[in-house]
């Protein structure tokens, strides 16, 4: 798995959508930034109050967790919807596999980081064998 970034995130959702920047909704990196630094800010606390340790936010950890799970939630069904959106949009060009690929990740339910990334990976890696860019 390679590492997925922001860009990649955003990429997806353009090139699904045929846009630029802004060009649709949702197709903006600084989504993705938001829950990477939600998440970020959430694991140190939880290090940090497991190490008795100060706590990097004077939020209750309680609503950390509430708003990374928020911004995984968000991120992942912006995923899904892109992904459901690939393979309506290109089911004339898309292999059966490929679709089916699509598919499988689309239809997770468990917005783990892990299946974020590995479904931004397998989407843009499949558009990008059908030259499908962003514009």
């Amino acid at each position: 798995m390679a590492i997925v970034d922001e860009m990649d995130f955003e990429y997806l959702v353009r090139r699904v959508n045929e846009c630029g920047r802004h060009g649709v909704a949702n197709a903006d990196a600084d989504i993705y930034r938001r829950y990477e630094r939600t998440e970020r800010m959430y694991l140190m606390d939880v290090e940090n109050i497991k190490n008795n340790q100060m706590r990097v936010s004077t939020k209750p950890i309680e609503n950390m967790k509430d708003d990374f799970e928020i911004a995984s939630n968000q991120i992942w069904r912006i995923v899904q919807i892109t992904l459901n959106q690939a393979i309506e949009k290109f089911k004339h060009i898309l292999s059966k596999e490929d679709a089916a690929e699509l598919k499988s990740h689309a239809q997770l339910r468990n917005a783990a980081k892990a299946n974020i990334e590995n479904a931004i990976e397998a989407g843009n890696n499949i558009l990008v064998k059908y030259k499908i860019y962003p514009k």
